[in-house]
């Protein structure tokens, strides 16, 4: 006899109404949560003007240059963070008692790096505040890397991409596919998106380094053809005092 058969019995033996049994409900609900962050964190990334391994002087270019993008990528991300511990302990629920031990490991590691994740602050805010409100773009260069220099921001982004966005993901597709509760190729595409998104990044920055270098040549070609005037010749003579200027 099943839990909820029994269950059902119960109530009925002691004349009390039957309580309804929900464990569809979160099993659907958990279902359609576990996949939300990963699609989240790509179609941000796909918005992002940047690659997330660019400096910050890129970042403030492309952001200057792309502010809808930059902005829709930040409320895709607010779905990444909302749905990031709700997807992992989808997965830890449903494979705990196939493998329990491995669930308690991953559990740890994972929830872990997703709780590092929340303190680390986003450097595409002052960028885009920058650009919104007319902010000198130096002072906010120099802000985002001293606060990427920070100790904090350092351990905190490490736990963060080893927790979830490398060794994460790669050891829930491992639970996954040990457990064997989902199948295959949703394990084997939760192993490979790690290693992936990282590849995509490196590819990204090279190209943008890559363009950035054809811009820099293509105006010092410009600025060879044009050069500017000597300083000498940009100083403007001022006139005597007490001499009119409309005579």
């Amino acid at each position: 006899m099943s839990a909820a058969r029994t269950i059902d019995v119960t109530h009925r033996a002691a004349g009390r109404r039957p309580a309804r049994d929900t464990r569809t409900f979160w099993r659907v609900l958990l279902a359609v949560i576990a996949p939300l962050p990963g699609v989240a964190l790509a179609v941000a990334n796909l918005l992002s003007p940047s690659a997330n391994n660019a400096n910050s002087d890129a970042q403030l270019n492309a952001i200057l240059a792309h502010p809808g993008r930059v902005e829709a990528g930040m409320w895709i991300g607010v779905l990444f963070l909302l749905g990031l511990f709700p997807a992992i302990v989808a997965v830890l629920w449903v494979c705990r008692r196939h493998a329990p031990r491995l669930t308690a490991v991953v559990g740890c590691i994972t929830l872990l790096g997703a709780a590092a994740g929340l303190s680390i602050p986003n450097s595409q805010l002052p960028d885009f505040v920058a650009s919104q409100k007319g902010l000198d773009p130096r002072t906010i260069l120099t802000l985002n890397d001293n606060l990427a220099k920070l100790p904090v921001v350092l351990i905190t982004t490490l736990l963060f991409l080893l927790g979830v966005v490398l060794f994460g993901r790669i050891l829930l597709g491992v639970l996954l596919w040990r457990s064997g509760v989902a199948p295959r190729w949703m394990a084997s595409a939760l192993i490979l998106a790690g290693p992936l998104g990282r590849l995509r990044t490196l590819h990204a920055g090279r190209q943008q380094r890559r363009w950035g270098a054809q811009l820099g040549a293509h105006r010092g070609r410009i600025r060879g053809r044009f050069p500017r005037p000597a300083a000498h010749e940009q100083r403007r003579v001022r006139p005597p005092r007490g001499h009119n200027r409309h005579e």
